[in-house]
């Protein structure tokens, strides 16, 4: 007889696969943030993007808080339309340090 995984197997496999891959994800955005806010101008959508992505993919995956901090990054980037403000790089300095604080206290 045959084993075959349950779906609660196959979704915690599945959640377990997605944690795995958000460091990298992560260092994405960041890398991407770094490059847009040295530039002192309009964020390219490539980060926003990014951003969007892990905001839909964290609630598929039940983790909301981690959701919320990539939905608040992305609309701050979306809103920005001139050269970024000291106040806007902070915000968003600070938001992804949550970000990653929250992605490292994730476990599988």
């Amino acid at each position: 007889m045959t084993d075959t995984p349950s779906v609660e197997d196959k979704l915690s496999a599945l959640k377990k696969q997605y944690i795995n891959s958000l460091p990298d994800k992560f260092s994405e955005i960041l890398q991407l943030w770094q490059s847009n806010k040295n530039i002192t101008q309009i964020p390219d959508k490539m980060l926003e993007t990014a951003l969007h992505k892990l905001a839909g993919s964290a609630g598929m995956y039940d983790e909301h808080k981690l959701g919320e901090i990539a939905r608040t990054v992305e609309i701050i980037v979306s809103e920005i339309d001139n050269d970024l403000e000291d106040d806007v790089i902070t915000q968003i300095d600070s938001d992804l340090e949550q970000l990653k604080i929250t992605i490292a206290n994730l476990s599988p």
